[in-house]
């Protein structure tokens, strides 16, 4: 098949033999690829000695990177190399990682916003509950507090997981108690399994655990997120923690 019949998808698409290319769709040409030349004199990347490994031993590559065009320009691209049938496929994703690096940055932005402001708050609802003598008000008091540092839980969450997507977060290893952490989580979940009547049991079998503690608690939380939202009403979810495995 000529590759000139993928000529309307996005991704370029070209065929090399002894590092020549031989034949190629409308977006390689557009990348400046021409047939009968050096695949490698139009752009290269921080692992093309690997990728030209690959294409003259006819191996298997897959990696995303940031390509630097000798024509001028750099893209961030998904790169494959196909043995089978010696294509290199090149799928622009700058886009893509744009509107990502976007949505990170506001995330980053709203949570920086909103710190301030929520810590005046908290620093307010304790002076009232230091203040106040009343049961009732102190309950009330209380149950506020409990939503705001909710709140505070929240976003700075959200500030290490945009962290995380950016490739700046560092991982913080300490000695932490694994069972807290999961008893964290099935209160931060309480109201979504009560809505379907679920109950949660914890298992752990370690008192101790060398952990990154939002790493754990993330990763609790997504699994038991997930098992109660595709859980039957009525049922039973159990969290098993043992220094080998996580199972929910």
């Amino acid at each position: 098949m000529r590759l000139s019949a993928l000529d309307p998808i996005r991704e370029a698409v070209l065929r090399i033999e002894n590092q020549l290319v031989t034949d190629l769709n409308r977006k390689a040409a557009e990348y400046g690829f021409k047939t009968d030349q050096d695949w490698l004199s139009v752009f290269t990347f921080d692992r093309i000695d690997r990728l030209t490994e690959c294409i003259l031993e006819e191996k298997l590559f897959k990696e995303e990177a940031t390509l630097f065009f000798f024509a001028g320009g750099t893209r961030y691209c998904r790169v494959i190399y196909d043995p089978a049938d010696a294509l290199l496929f090149i799928i622009d994703l700058s886009e893509i990682e744009w509107v990502k690096k976007v949505k990170i940055e506001l995330v980053t932005s709203i949570s920086h916003e909103l710190t301030t402001p929520l810590s005046i708050a908290i620093g307010n609802i304790q002076m009232l509950k230091d203040f106040s003598s009343t049961p009732d008000n102190q309950r009330m008091i209380t149950k506020s507090q409990k939503s705001l540092y909710k709140i505070q839980k929240i976003i700075n969450q959200l500030t290490l997981l945009a962290q995380a997507e950016l490739g700046n977060y560092s991982l913080h290893f300490d000695v932490i108690d694994p069972l807290s952490v999961v008893k964290e989580v099935v209160a931060d979940l309480e109201e979504k399994s009560k809505k379907k009547d679920i109950t949660i049991h914890t298992e752990c079998s370690v008192d101790t655990l060398q952990s990154d503690r939002f790493v754990l608690y993330t990763i609790v939380r997504n699994l038991l997120s997930n098992a109660i939202k595709y859980s039957y009403e009525h049922s039973e979810v159990t969290v098993t923690l043992d220094k080998e495995k996580l199972t929910v």
